[in-house]
């Protein structure tokens, strides 16, 4: 969306022509309903200000505008080359500790524009304007400045303000952004930053306390867990075991967080490293620790949990968990999984993350009904979803080319087509090492191994020597897509019959297998 001349809007009176007339000016996707009292608050706002300075009835303003991902809005922005001016407008007085705590959040979400942050609330019904100051308090302010500073800006900006805060701005995952995690780039939702600070309120209570929450891959568990470890490792160190395979970034990060010691939770501390030379969790734990941390607590392995556990325990030492949510998946798939054990924790207090930040809502519906196919009417049309269907071999490679040649990351689940597909092709990535990463399009295959059972759910026969499920290595696989999927069906008529209705069926007719 683009900035609007608000003044113009406000002469406005009629509701259905405000709604029109402003989308048009912003040329946002979607019109938005704009209640009588909003705009009389915009209307009282620019009348005011155009009585100190008449030149402030030119100035355009992002109006209603609404971060992706977090649902964080913001009434008015005006970005400039050096500063952001926002404008909160409100009809009636409420709490000054609640405009602050507002306009504090606001400064949060928008230092991800790099810019200083000019923060006002305007309330129509008193005539009260405040601002809020650099150090956090919350002043009387000045009609004045405020139209100077407006008019001050230089290269204001007025692009589309999406371009400014993309999600690869601030949903920024330690993993796959390092650099950006330590110097402390990201941005936690409203979820995430409850969560925390319920985890760090029972740690403050000091001993031993276990503590979990879980989510489906996308929910920024990972950035919640590091942000978490980075808060306590102010105080002393913290320990955080990763349970996936040991990837380079956990290096960086290992190395410029001096008070982070990370750790793998089931197999040697570095690539390639002599696993006789590695010390054996949880001998490598310090017991002067101010918390445990286990990421990726889905991958860990039933001997290790307890020897953790243990040692937390002996010595009085906080843990929390992240882990991800499997139950689209069959049980079955799960069976014997780390997130059942965690699950079966005695006093472990749980939360969960619910709302996705990385996958669409899209995709997230179709991986869903993949996994569990009970017949129910689509909610999409799935367009960033592509379906294609090999008879033979030859067929599986002219497919894995195209899709290759098309951006895609193919994700080698476990099984036999794994030594099908060329090794040393730098976009054809092993399941286990795909694990936390992000990629804008995924490509994943299914054989002949794969079927549906009674109930609906995925399923795959057991093949070969991996102790691996291809359908929970299919499921996160998937779920590492940001834009786009694409599937290949190899030789397997029942299941690319499926895959076509849960594409094609938009009704409300329920229809089985």
């Amino acid at each position: 969306m683009r900035p609007i001349n608000i003044f113009s809007l406000t002469r406005l009176y009629d509701d259905e022509q405000l709604s029109i007339m402003e989308a048009h000016m912003s040329q946002r996707k979607h019109r938005i309903k704009i209640k009588n009292w909003e705009i009389e608050d915009l209307r009282k706002f620019t009348d005011k200000l155009a009585e100190v300075s008449p030149k402030t009835r030119n100035l355009c303003f992002f109006y209603s505008f609404q971060m992706p991902k977090l649902g964080k809005e913001f009434d008015l922005l005006r970005i400039g080359s050096e500063s952001v001016i926002n404008i909160e407008l409100k009809s009636e007085d409420v709490p000054d500790a609640q405009i602050r705590r507002q306009l504090e959040l606001n400064r949060y979400y928008l230092n991800v524009l790099d810019r200083s942050i000019v923060s006002y609330t305007y309330i129509s019904g008193s005539g009260r304007l405040l601002r809020l100051s650099n150090n956090g308090n919350l002043v009387p302010g000045e009609w004045e400045k405020l139209a100077e500073l407006l008019l001050d800006q230089t290269k204001v900006y007025s692009d589309a303000i999406e371009d400014l805060t993309g999600e690869d701005k601030y949903l920024i995952s330690p993993l796959t952004a390092p650099g950006k995690f330590l110097k402390h780039k990201y941005i936690l939702t409203l979820q995430q930053r409850d969560i925390r600070s319920k985890i760090l309120a029972e740690i403050k209570k000091g001993g031993f306390c276990l503590q979990s929450f879980a989510g489906l891959p996308g929910t920024g568990k990972t950035g919640l867990l590091y942000d978490i470890a980075l808060r306590l490792s102010v105080r002393k160190r913290v320990c955080m075991i990763y349970c996936g395979p040991w990837r380079k970034e956990l290096g960086e990060l290992d190395r410029r967080l001096k008070r982070i010691d990370f750790l793998p939770g089931n197999g040697p501390y570095k690539d390639n490293a002599d696993p006789e030379q590695c010390t054996v969790l949880p001998l490598a734990l310090a017991e002067d620790l101010s918390a445990i941390c286990i990421d990726d607590g889905h991958c860990i392995r039933e001997d290790v949990l307890t020897q953790v556990l243990d040692f937390a325990k002996t010595h009085d030492i906080p843990m929390v968990i992240a882990y991800s949510c499997e139950d689209i998946i069959s049980p079955e798939e799960c069976h014997g999984d780390g997130a059942g054990l965690i699950e079966g924790l005695a006093d472990c207090i749980r939360y969960s993350l619910t709302n996705r930040i990385r996958v669409n809502q899209e995709l997230s519906s179709f991986i869903h009904r993949l996994m569990h196919y009970p017949g129910h009417a689509a909610e999409n049309m799935y367009a960033h979803v592509s379906v294609s269907i090999a008879s033979d071999h030859e067929e599986l490679m002219t497919l894995v080319g195209y899709y290759l040649s098309e951006g895609f990351v193919l994700i080698d689940g476990p099984g036999e087509n794994e030594n099908m597909l060329p090794a040393d092709d730098k976009t054809i990535i092993e399941h286990r090492r795909a694990t936390g990463h992000e990629y804008r399009k995924v490509l994943m295959l299914i054989d002949e191994t794969y079927y549906y059972d009674d109930k609906g759910y995925l399923r795959a026969r057991p093949m070969g020597d991996s102790q691996d499920s291809p359908v929970r290595c299919l499921f996160h696989g998937l779920s590492s897509a940001s834009e786009e999927i694409g599937i290949i069906v190899l030789q397997n008529p029942e299941v690319s019959d499926a895959v076509f209705r849960i594409l094609s069926d938009r009704t409300d007719e329920k229809r089985g297998f």
